[in-house]
Formats: C-alpha cells, sequence, structure tokens
C-alpha cells in the first residue's frame, strides 16, 4: 500500500497573518448544494470554510467562528452538521458546539453538545468524528485530555474515545473509557493517542480508522504521524502491521518534516484522496493542508494475510 503526495503540494497555506491551518474536514461535490467542494479547517483565529472547484485549488468562503478550532462537518438528512472544538478559560479548556446548516452559508447558532466530566478527560474535548451508527443513532469519536509537549510549547490530545446520541444535536451519551490512549513503548503511540477519524465502506466487515499518534521521534524530538487501524465495532482496534502510512519526511519535503496531524478521507472515482495538515518545525512552525491519494483502495489493508 502506497499513499503518494499530490505533485502540487501542499495545497492550502495558512493566510499572511496566521502560522498554522489545520485538521481538514472535507464534502466532496456530490454531496454540497452547488456541486462544489467545501474544506472545513482552522487558523489561529477560528474556523474557515473553503471553496473549490476541483479538490485543489481552493479559495476563502467565510469565517464561520474566532474561537473554534479542529472542525469536522457530516452531511445528514437534508442538513449539514458542524462539531468543533471551542476554548474557554484562556485556551486551558474546551467543549464541543455543534452548528447545523442547509446550504452550508448560513449556520445555526452553537450549542454545547459535549462537556468534560469523567476523570480522564482533564479539562478539554476536541476533534469530533461523527458518523451513522450501524443501529440508528450516531457515533461521536472525540479526544480528551492533554498531553504537553515541551519542545513544542504546546499540547496534543492524549485518550481518544466515543459516545452516541440518537440525532446530531444529542444528548451524547459517553462510552465512558477510553478506546484508544498512549502505549509506553508504542513506537508511534508512547506520549499521546492524539485523534482518529473513522470510516464505515473502507474495508469489507471493518471499520478503518486514520489516528494520528503523538511520540518521541529517534532523535527524542516530538512527533506525529498517521496510523491505519480496523475494527468490526468501532471499539476494539487492530493496527495495520506496516504503520505508518504517512510520516513525517525529515527536510524532503521539508513543509511536512516534523509532524503529520489530523486527516479526511474522500473517495474520489477509483481512488481515495486523504487531506491532512503537517507541520515543518517544532517549537517555530508552520502547518499547512496536503494531499495523498492510494489509487486502489482495494490495497488499503490488502498487503496483510488475514
Amino acid at each position: 500500500m502506497s499513499w503518494t503526495d499530490h505533485p502540487d503540494n501542499p495545497l492550502l497555506r495558512p493566510r499572511w497573518w496566521s502560522w498554522i491551518v489545520g485538521d481538514p474536514s472535507v464534502i466532496s461535490p456530490d454531496r454540497t448544494p452547488d456541486g462544489a467542494w467545501r474544506m472545513f479547517c482552522n487558523n489561529v483565529q477560528g474556523i474557515y470554510q473553503y471553496r473549490s472547484d476541483d479538490g485543489l485549488r481552493w479559495s476563502l468562503v467565510q469565517r464561520i467562528d474566532h474561537n473554534g478550532f479542529r472542525a469536522w462537518v457530516l452531511p445528514w438528512q437534508g442538513r449539514f452538521h458542524l462539531y468543533y472544538q471551542r476554548f474557554h478559560r484562556l485556551w486551558q479548556a474546551s467543549v464541543m458546539v455543534h452548528r447545523s446548516s442547509d446550504d452550508l452559508i448560513h449556520w445555526s447558532s452553537a450549542a454545547v453538545v459535549l462537556r468534560p466530566g469523567l476523570p480522564w478527560e482533564g479539562a478539554n474535548v476536541s476533534n469530533a468524528c461523527v458518523l451513522p451508527a450501524p443501529d440508528g443513532g450516531l457515533w461521536m469519536y472525540y479526544s480528551a485530555d492533554l498531553v504537553y509537549l515541551k519542545d513544542m510549547g504546546f499540547s496534543e490530545p492524549k485518550h481518544i474515545s466515543r459516545a452516541w446520541a440518537p440525532a446530531p444535536e444529542g444528548p451524547w451519551r459517553k462510552h465512558g473509557q477510553p478506546v484508544i490512549g498512549p502505549e509506553p513503548g508504542h513506537r508511534y503511540r508512547d506520549r499521546g493517542a492524539g485523534a482518529i477519524k473513522v470510516y464505515s465502506g473502507l474495508l469489507e466487515g471493518s471499520y478503518a480508522g486514520f489516528q494520528n499518534g503523538i511520540y518521541k521521534d529517534e532523535q527524542g524530538r516530538s512527533a506525529s504521524a498517521i496510523l491505519l487501524l480496523r475494527s468490526p465495532d468501532g471499539l476494539d482496534w487492530q493496527e495495520y502491521p506496516h504503520n505508518p502510512i504517512v510520516a513525517p519526511s525529515g527536510d524532503h519535503p521539508r513543509w511536512r518534516r516534523a509532524h503529520v496531524y489530523q486527516m479526511d478521507v474522500v473517495r474520489v472515482g477509483d481512488a481515495l484522496w486523504m487531506y491532512y495538515n503537517a507541520r515543518d518545525g517544532w517549537m517555530i512552525g508552520v502547518e499547512r493542508i496536503g494531499l495523498a491519494v492510494l489509487d486502489d483502495p482495494a490495497q488499503l489493508w490488502a498487503s496483510v494475510s488475514p
């Protein structure tokens, strides 16, 4: 299995007054009112929406919330449901909020749908990934608590868990325990779980999970790479033996030399397109969004014996 970086990478760069653009969530043209691509992502001043005719060249549409971070958008029963992290207490705590729209332009008011409250969640919940549950309702995968990365000067998510709700607005009932967490000795997850995006229909009989583990590299620096997982029930996850599938690149290309973070995967014809953000440095660094392509989705797990 080989994910190939698009030759035009990075596709989306920060606006001139920001040093990051990241955490993309993408809607393909067959699911939008105007038949155009849409991307929701964040910079240092909140959640922004971009539009594209080809999925490669993007133009700004609107800022949705100046205090938003780590968005996920779900088309569901004729409406678009947007979930994202909203900070309070001077960026020391956060909740998950929900907004909806029928045209991707006019959005309902933000309403809190998930708060930290369990001991292992700390003061933060973030990185929603919402998808239909097999027996009705919706699943939300989310990250909780933080691990501080001294060489970065900020924190990344520590645990991943899941909640269920009968409708996009909730009420959300938490699983109650972490589904994935930091694992001492794990090559790509010894410091934190990061976040996960989960998809049905990519692996026969299983859910596919794309997770960015937080770890120390061979030089002892913090790093993040995208790992592939699979699960029959969305709770017990098996690792792809040849992880990571997208990793930091060193100096070639330099734009993703330090960290590869969160992503969204879209089926385009006979291929899978993975939009992801990456960082080119540690304490001082710029984050941009690029695209990796898997030409044959049947190869997603095919190189591994049953």
